[in-house]
């Protein structure tokens, strides 16, 4: 038998409320009694050492009032996961640069980011979430959240030997051992998944490129131009300079995978020049800062404090 499900709304009807490592027997016992009203007959204890085969890791964030979600989307939509954790589609194609949610995905590894709240206001066919609770319902029609927005950031594991690579390294196990649903309980477990899993995405050379936060191409360019100069002042640095400049800047208005694909499609890259480049680009503006509303999410993944309902209070 397969039990599937969202933990969060199995034990508070809703998943803006976020559960705690401690409740882990608390929702063996819930999903024990539910299977029980079915004609299901399951103990707890079975249920805790349940084989897990997909497991979706989740954080939601509060933005503060000056950081727009869109702006956030229109970020990582700009970035690449590369031969490994490739992108579905073109950027442009896809108009990925307005979407509401942004994927990034292999196929057993996904990346996605939406704004929970606008989730909660959509019509069932164009929500990401299709099934919502009683108490969803009633909390949507009941509160008026006003400009709150919520990132929710989600890191799918889509099959079970993923899970073991990823797991049974943070838990310092082999990999051959079975991830069970008890393992997923272990404290700490949550934030170092989801914190290495955003690291993935925001440290790649192409990605740091994508997610620079500036106003002005001219500054970016002269930025890149004196740091090349203190290098090496011959023609081979200025030529360097030159082209990284030119990676930065289309990558950041066009998306890496846009840039990488185009480019590939007049001259091969078959012995990896291309990511040389990118990584010398990536050099010369590694001490700029990216963007306020990727850097803010760095921060919270890093406190990873508990979502609650409650905590909207203090926001609308």
């Amino acid at each position: 038998m397969v039990i599937s499900g969202s933990l969060p709304k199995i034990l508070n009807e809703n998943n803006i409320d976020e559960i705690a490592y401690s409740d882990r027997n608390k929702l063996a016992e819930v999903i024990s009694n539910r299977l029980e009203t079915l004609g299901i007959r399951i103990s707890s204890f079975a249920i805790l050492g349940a084989s897990v085969s997909v497991v979706h890791f989740c954080k939601n964030i509060i933005l503060p009032r000056d950081i727009a979600l869109r702006s956030i989307l229109s970020d990582l939509a700009h970035t690449d996961m590369g031969k490994s954790y490739d992108t579905t589609n073109d950027v442009r194609r896809k108009d990925k640069n307005n979407a509401r949610v942004v994927h990034l995905f292999c196929g057993t590894r996904e990346w996605t980011f939406y704004d929970k709240l606008e989730e909660y206001r959509l019509p069932k066919q164009r929500r990401t979430d299709k099934k919502r609770t009683a108490y969803e319902k009633e909390l949507m029609s009941m509160r008026d959240f006003g400009g709150i927005e919520i990132l929710r950031y989600e890191y799918r594991l889509n099959k079970a030997q993923t899970i073991k690579s990823e797991l049974n390294v943070l838990l310092g196990r082999p990999y051959e051992t079975q991830v069970i649903f008890s393992d997923l309980f272990t404290d700490g477990l949550w934030q170092k998944v989801l914190l290495n899993s955003w690291k993935k995405v925001i440290q790649r050379p192409e990605n740091q490129l994508a997610l620079l936060g500036f106003d002005d191409p001219l500054q970016l360019m002269l930025h890149i131009f004196r740091k090349a100069k203190k290098i090496d002042t011959s023609a081979h640095s200025q030529n360097k300079a030159l082209w990284s400049c030119a990676l930065a800047l289309l990558i950041k208005f066009c998306g890496a995978k846009t840039v990488k694909e185009e480019l590939n499609k007049v001259w091969a890259n078959k012995d990896d020049r291309l990511s040389e480049k990118l990584e010398i680009a990536t050099n010369f503006v590694r001490d700029l800062p990216v963007s306020q509303g990727v850097a803010y999410i760095t921060s919270e993944m890093e406190k990873f404090n508990r979502m609650t309902i409650k905590m909207l209070d203090n926001e609308v």
